[in-house]
């Protein structure tokens, strides 16, 4: 029998089923790495972000600054040894200066007591007006004085903390052996009674205040206040001054400056009121006040006062230090009477023996008077 013929075996095809599932494999395998990378970095930001990581860092760089300095310096030697004869000199290592410790916080020592008591009659119409050279040189201590950084001081160990502290310390640590009036020159007690023999001062106005001492804001509270804004904001039926003494700490602590307040006869105390310091023409002057060289302008042509030629300088010195000190505005009409009047009028022995009392009581101290 002829034999049948058989078709051959074809081979299946394999299934391609399988195929996606790998494709897919291999695309997560390429995107593995990458991921690990960004998640590294990630990381690594997130840890130098931190205060921690910073101070790593920080740490991390400053030792291999100072170790290349190091490899620096050594091979800066060993190729100056080397090479004794070439006329190179050696590098001096730079020593930067000590920064300057700013004036408000360099506090005068405590100085004994005189055996004799100051003159309390010292005033500038003894001493000889400056000359320009002088004058020039004055001007440029103010200015350097005007940009040295102050701080200031809420907490001190001396510093009074309201206005009735400061009048008490005033009284019995600063004019404990000279008791005059700085205005007038008129003298009083410990219980800041008036000899009215010793006061030329007369007025008709507040006879009740003139046979007694009060202590008087030279920069007005009520114009630092104004610019503060407890005293803009104070609540209806509440004055300013009032709301700023009970929520303003800083208010407080210039209200209660000592070197702000000087002791004045309360009637011309009153009489000055709040009004700003200029200079009183011939024939505008309200004959007010008598017998003090103290002068106010009549009332028609903008009232403001004029105080006599010895406390001017100590005057414009002190606008000066409350503006370096609280950031006080000052008017530019009434900064080119207080320029003057640095310049012509210098510290004298008894603003500056007070501003050493002050400064060794409080730590605090007036550049402008001090770097005169």
């Amino acid at each position: 029998m002829p034999k049948r013929k058989t078709k051959a075996a074809t081979p299946r095809r394999r299934s391609r089923r399988a195929a996606p599932a790998r494709r897919t494999q291999s695309i997560f395998a390429k995107l593995i790495a990458p991921l690990w990378v960004l998640l590294v970095v990630v990381l690594a930001v997130a840890f130098v972000s931190s205060e921690q990581g910073s101070d790593w860092v920080g740490r991390t760089l400053s030792s291999l600054g100072a170790d290349l300095q190091k490899d620096l310096a050594s091979v800066t030697k060993s190729v100056t040894a080397a090479l004794p004869s070439s006329g190179v000199a050696e590098p001096r290592p730079s020593i930067s200066p000590a920064p300057r410790p700013p004036a408000r916080v360099v506090a005068a020592a405590p100085r004994p007591k005189p055996e004799s008591k100051p003159s309390p009659n010292v005033t500038l119409l003894q001493q000889p007006l400056p000359t320009p050279s002088q004058a020039a040189s004055s001007n440029e201590s103010t200015r350097a004085a005007r940009q040295q950084p102050q701080t200031i001081i809420l907490r001190s160990s001396g510093f009074p903390t309201s206005f009735d502290a400061a009048k008490r310390m005033l009284a019995r640590d600063v004019y404990f052996d000279v008791r005059t009036d700085r205005y007038c020159d008129c003298t009083f007690d410990s219980r800041l009674r008036v000899d009215m023999a010793t006061c030329p001062m007369r007025t008709e106005q507040f006879q009740n205040r003139q046979g007694g001492i009060e202590w008087g804001h030279v920069v007005p509270a009520s114009d630092f206040g104004r610019q503060r804004p407890c005293w803009r904001n104070a609540p209806q039926g509440t004055d300013g001054r009032t709301h700023c003494g009970r929520v303003d700490e800083t208010y407080r602590l210039m209200e209660a400056d000592p070197h702000n307040l000087i002791p004045v006869i309360g009637a011309l105390n009153a009489i000055r009121s709040n009004y700003r310091f200029g200079m009183v023409s011939a024939g505008t002057e309200d004959p007010v006040i008598s017998g003090c060289g103290f002068r106010v302008a009549r009332q028609g042509g903008g009232r403001f006062v004029e105080p006599p030629d010895a406390v001017k300088g100590q005057i414009a010195r002190i606008y000066f230090y409350f503006e370096d000190r609280y950031g006080h505005r000052i008017s530019g009409s009434q900064r080119r009477v207080f320029d003057t009047w640095n310049k012509q009028f210098p510290p004298d022995a008894s603003e500056i023996e007070r501003d050493q009392r002050l400064a060794a009581i409080t730590g605090v101290s007036n550049p402008f008077v001090v770097l005169y």
